[in-house]
């Protein structure tokens, strides 16, 4: 038996496909800061080469600073991608390169975007959410919807 969407409810041509988010905290190990200079350097550059690096797979990547403001946590990875596994993917290059070989998972977040089933026509705010210039700082709001929530 199959079911015809109600003509409230776009179809799944209409629907744009979700973003997932991935908020990835991670944790430099002291070693890596006595590391000669120029070891120090390298390691730096390949791992941001690999974070920064085009998209092919549709993942993009930005790096937020966190040390001094989140005990454990050196470095924040904000990535959004079209799927869960090209997310962790990206993130297990990101692991693999340079600093990263370096670091350890401390905390880690995923959630999913996609359009408001209240809203008509998305606003310039929503619009421009993952477009541009990123600010300098990320406020990662960890939230789960939970029965009492809805009451």
């Amino acid at each position: 038996m199959s079911v015809e969407p109600s003509s409230a409810e776009p179809s799944s041509t209409e629907r744009s496909t979700p973003t997932y988010v991935h908020a990835l905290g991670l944790a430099l190990d002291p070693a890596w800061r006595r590391l000669p200079d120029g070891e120090r350097g390298a390691t730096g550059r390949a791992f941001a080469e690999e974070v920064g690096r085009a998209p092919e797979d549709g993942v993009r990547t930005w790096t937020y600073s966190s040390i001094g403001l989140q005990p454990g946590v050196d470095v924040l990875l904000w990535s959004l991608g079209p799927s869960l596994a090209a997310l962790e993917e990206a993130a297990a290059r990101s692991l693999r390169a340079g600093i990263g070989q370096w670091m350890s998972v401390h905390d880690s977040f995923l959630g999913v975007l996609k359009p408001s089933q209240y809203v008509a026509k998305p606003t310039e705010q929503e619009q421009s959410e993952f477009g541009g210039e990123r600010s300098r700082y990320l406020v990662v709001y960890p939230f789960r919807k939970s029965a009492e929530w809805y009451l």
